[in-house]
């Protein structure tokens, strides 16, 4: 049952909010909420921040204000109990500046109050089978997010305390949520389904999903951009290369095969999760006396990656050491390093094939994708059979936003594009509200 349908069509009280305003966007995570807040007319980024340590004995508060001619940052600190106390102070640092009344302002103020919000946008990692698009936020789109939300324990959990906190905090304002699983929604039959029994599949709904959609989509209409073509008309490779990392292949458009599965754990090797392995070396890796799979779930997702082999999980650190670290931490760290860009090119070799070698441009996003020109390469290595011929002096020296760091006569592009999950976000609330009215 595709639920999406119902939620645009959902009205929305013209008297409860002011439509000319601002779109909050929010990704709330078990001990932290980012936040950007961005002007309706324009998308343009106003504020930005994050509250991390919630719930411990001093939350570090990060805010960032955008004006016309400079940008304006402050840090303080503070205790922050809960997420409903954390969205009490992004309004409170929002509306004043400051953390409270009796705190400095340390910002300019954004906005008066509540009634400058059009709406609140939350980052929800699983929509399982329910959403192909995001919905505005009812009882029955909640108990549909708390429906899936066992398929992935470890983010759904904390995105849908922000959504209920969020719903409870801003009573009038509309709460809308978008889900990283979405754009990967048109994966064909056997390219989502596992070969195991039907019936697993039936009662338990395990098959691929694929994560960070919402990534995997904004590189894909930039890209388009670039190229001067209309996305349908587009076939592209995108790589969001960041702690997570996954892979999608991109046919006219649409999302037809990506790396992560069931969960964010498979296809690519990332800071701190194994990605591809075989599934049951994990019955060899636990003592069958204290067989437990939280532990197990904990190794494979926040003790492995980068961080299992090297003991790290930040590339930046990875990096250092295996240009100058000792020699057993320097021989590892190379190791993790080659792992990680081999499997890019396993992927990058296969989605090839999958869109029948007719492939627009191979994108890199994410933190690293964006910022290590030596895993660009490296992953570029050796795919010159493909028609990738990448340039080495752009991808050195490159500028700032999105550009091409492939030679002349590559037959492939080579793209670098700073992702921009928030605005892809509050463009679909934004289009979401509107369509409700």
């Amino acid at each position: 049952r595709q639920r999406h349908a119902r939620s645009t069509q959902s009205k929305i009280n013209d008297k409860s909010t002011h439509f000319n305003m601002n779109i909050l966007v929010v990704n709330a995570g078990s001990s932290s909420i980012k936040f950007k807040l961005f002007e309706k007319e324009k998308l343009s980024v106003i504020s930005e921040g994050e509250i991390e340590e919630i719930g411990g004995s001093s939350s570090p508060v990060s805010v960032t204000v955008f004006t016309d001619k400079e940008k304006k940052s402050g840090k303080s600190e503070t205790q922050v109990k809960d997420h409903s106390e954390a969205f009490s102070i992004i309004m409170k640092i929002l509306t004043t500046g400051s953390l409270s009344e009796k705190d400095e302002k340390f910002v300019p103020k954004c906005i008066e109050n509540e009634k400058d919000l059009m709406a609140v946008g939350h980052r929800v990692v699983h929509g399982g089978m329910s959403f192909k698009e995001g919905a505005i936020v009812d009882d029955d789109v909640i108990e549909e997010i708390k429906k899936v939300s066992n398929l992935a324990p470890l983010h759904n959990k904390a995105n849908l305390k922000g959504v209920e906190e969020g719903k409870e905090f801003f009573k009038k304002v509309p709460q809308v949520v978008s889900f990283d699983t979405c754009y990967h929604q048109t994966l064909p039959d056997y390219a989502y389904m596992y070969a195991i029994p039907w019936n697993i599949y039936q009662e338990k709904k395990v098959r691929r999903y694929g994560f960070h959609g919402t990534s995997h989509h904004y590189l894909a209409k930039e890209a388009a951009k670039m190229i001067g073509k209309k996305i349908e008309e587009c076939n592209f490779i995108t790589l969001h290369l960041g702690n997570g990392a996954s892979a999608c292949a991109i046919e006219n458009g649409k999302s037809v095969d990506t790396s992560m599965g069931l969960t964010p754990a498979e296809g690519l090797m990332m800071g701190t999760r194994a990605g591809d392995m075989d599934p049951t070396a994990t019955f060899h890796m636990v003592d069958s006396k204290d067989f437990d799979p939280e532990k197990l779930e904990t190794v494979l997702n926040k003790e492995s990656g980068f961080k299992g082999i090297c003991g790290s999980s930040d590339v930046r650190e990875v990096t250092k050491m295996a240009e100058s670290g000792k020699e057993e931490e320097k021989k590892r760290a190379q190791l993790a390093l080659k792992m990680f860009s081999y499997r890019i090119q396993k992927y990058i070799g296969s989605y090839f094939v999958v869109l029948k070698g007719k492939v627009d441009a191979v994108i890199f996003g994410g933190g690293i994708g964006e910022h290590s020109s030596q895993i660009r390469k490296d992953v570029l290595e050796h795919l010159q059979c493909l028609g990738m011929e990448l340039d080495e002096n752009l991808n050195q020296n490159l500028k700032e936003g999105a550009q091409l760091i492939s030679k002349k006569e590559s037959k492939v592009r080579l793209m670098v594009i700073p992702t921009n999950e928030e605005l892809e976000i509050a463009k679909e609330v934004l289009r979401l509200v509107s369509q409700s009215r």
